[in-house]
């Protein structure tokens, strides 16, 4: 479960917004393993032309444990979209639905936010 504040319809009353996790993409039972060792990091972004947001998930790995100085890579990124529900659950007020297909629009990451462009403007 994740959290988010919607500005735009929540700007006098403020309300948290909870997501759940509809479905988990399929993996061995290896890969969910590994990735439950990983450091994660979620990033809410919303897009503004079509009015959608999405939940990227990156998983993070320390890549060499005999240095002094390890660097993380990345080891899986998932996308799921979020919707609200119109009758929401005890578990949360939206679904957040894996997705591989986020249609004409390119997800950009940075340290200090996300965003969305069409990709015929990129």
């Amino acid at each position: 479960i994740t959290g988010s504040w919607d500005l735009e319809k929540h700007r006098d009353n403020p309300k948290l917004m909870t997501w759940h996790i509809a479905k988990l993409p399929e993996f061995v039972q290896s890969e969910w393993g590994v990735l439950d060792t990983c450091s994660t990091t979620e990033h809410l972004v919303e897009s503004r032309p079509t009015g959608e947001m999405f939940m990227v998930k990156l998983f993070r790995e320390r890549n060499n444990f005999a240095e002094p100085v390890a660097r993380m890579e990345h080891r899986q990124m998932m996308v799921f979209k979020l919707e609200e529900d119109e009758y929401p659950m005890p578990g949360g007020d939206g679904s957040a639905w894996p997705t591989i297909d986020i249609g004409d629009v390119c997800i950009f990451l940075s340290k200090s936010e996300a965003f969305c462009l069409q990709a015929s403007f990129v």
